[in-house]
């Protein structure tokens, strides 16, 4: 926009300065086709993987969840390129006469992943989440189900598709499940929209991302040696990045599934990128794994103020600090926990909304993630030992009143009913559960919840 810019745009947003509009700019040929990159972009994608360990990467100006989208349409292409598969020419997959393509993924995935299905014409086939014994909270999904899930549906899987770390911060037992789709042979997408920084805070990190010492000390040379490449995850909203391995040759035009990616990313991506969006990608990446390495000190000593809060209300009456890698959660899956992620509960307290209320109109703080039982909140490299005394401070004036507690319900993101899902009892409490105490639902015919769309009725007449 530039000097055209609204006047109430940048009096309000950018205090009158109009530097930043300046470098809102759209594809001139210097600053590259994000489609088809040869220049700055290129190159960006080129450091960003190298950065994160990865031999392909495309920067995403949409948000991780075209990226999800992406992924899961490229797989689905992939398989149906494969003999036996069903001609991409005939999507949805399986109605050309070749065998249908399934992906499996955990019930609890983001809404980006059911709509990847829709897109792509997949079946889903739904794992339960192994949920956290003394919370309830989602720790992803089973290896020993998965594999079940991979023997059972066998050359359909089109793609495995889960998500580590959680909202939460729970950390899946991603090698396990890598090494049992390779074997199977199986892309698998893992949902990381959450933790772009782990490989970065060193000893804090959660395994199995955590290097060896000898390993960590290879890789701070190679940045110095390189230049430097320090990288934060801080781009601009959720922007990130999707890396691959590159591999996988398909059918006799040796259709890969790094090309099947560039495809689908074409298509869910906007044709007119946000050239500030993909700047911010790129300093994101600098800042974390640069010379300097100062995005890398600070995360770590975030770590160290979550750490700090965390053991101060743990001495707290009537606040339970969730610990999801404890004991308990590890017997259950979880191999790890994000560092900079902090869950909290009240005993005989206040529910999550209400909590996130009481800490919005008397404290200024925001949750993360407020949920029915539990409130996440996430540290970050701007984060200062003040921020974590205020907040401290404000969960232990909400653990003062004793209010009655709601069920476990669906998280933000994760849908309660899918459109083809048996209308379930325990479906409609949840909901009326989330409604009754303050949460929003959306994408329901009725948002009242008076009344539901039937599509068929399963119950026989003689029942009724």
């Amino acid at each position: 926009m530039g000097s055209g810019a609204p006047s109430r745009l940048v009096d309000l947003i950018l205090g009158g300065k109009l530097d930043a509009l300046r470098h809102d700019l759209p594809e001139l040929p210097e600053l590259d086709n994000l489609f088809a990159p040869e220049g700055p972009i290129r190159d960006a994608e080129l450091l960003a993987a190298d950065a994160f360990g990865a031999a392909k990467t495309w920067m995403l100006a949409n948000g991780s969840t075209c990226g999800v989208l992406a992924s899961i349409i490229a797989c689905v292409q992939w398989h149906n390129s494969r003999p036996g598969g069903a001609p991409l020419a005939d999507a949805p997959a399986g109605s050309g006469g070749g065998r249908k393509s399934v992906v499996i993924l955990p019930r609890d995935a983001h809404k980006s992943a059911v709509h990847a299905l829709v897109l792509s014409g997949a079946t889903p086939c739904f794992l339960p989440p192994i949920r956290h014994p003394e919370s309830g909270v989602g720790l992803g999904v089973g290896t020993a189900e998965l594999k079940a899930a991979l023997k059972e549906h066998g050359d359909e899987v089109a793609a495995v598709f889960m998500v580590s770390p959680t909202y939460e911060g729970a950390c899946s037992d991603v090698t396990s499940a890598a090494e049992a789709c390779h074997g199977a042979g199986v892309p698998l997408v893992v949902d990381e929209a959450h933790g772009a920084h782990l490989a970065f805070l060193g000893e804090a990190q959660p395994p199995p991302s955590r290097p060896s010492e000898e390993e960590e000390e290879g890789r701070e040379g190679k940045e110095e040696e390189e230049g430097g490449r320090d990288k934060q995850g801080g781009s601009v909203f959720a922007s990130g990045g999707t890396e691959g391995d590159g591999g996988g040759s398909g059918g006799g035009d040796d259709f890969s599934i790094e090309r099947a990616v560039t495809d689908a990313l074409a298509t869910v991506q906007s044709s007119s990128p946000s050239y500030l969006l993909l700047a911010s990608l790129d300093a994101a990446r600098w800042d974390l794994a640069g010379a300097t390495k100062n995005a890398k000190r600070r995360l770590r000593e975030a770590a160290l103020i979550a750490d700090g809060v965390r053991e101060e209300l743990s001495s707290v009456e009537g606040i339970n600090v969730l610990d999801l890698g404890g004991e308990s959660g590890s017997a259950a899956g979880c191999v790890g926990t994000d560092p900079l992620r902090l869950t909290v509960s009240f005993e005989g307290g206040v529910g999550g909304y209400e909590a996130d209320e009481i800490l919005i109109e008397d404290f200024g703080v925001y949750a993360e993630l407020p949920g029915p039982d539990y409130v996440t909140f996430v540290f970050g490299p701007g984060s200062t030992v003040e921020h974590g005394q205020r907040l401290a401070e404000a969960l232990r004036h909400v653990a003062l009143p004793a209010q009655k507690r709601c069920a476990h319900t669906p998280q933000v993101g994760i849908p309660a009913l899918l459109p083809g899902e048996a209308i379930t009892q325990a479906a409609l409490d949840a909901l009326a559960a989330v409604k009754e105490s303050g949460g929003v639902i959306s994408g329901c015919s009725d948002a009242t919840l008076a009344t539901m769309r039937v599509v068929v009725d399963l119950v026989p007449s003689e029942r009724r």
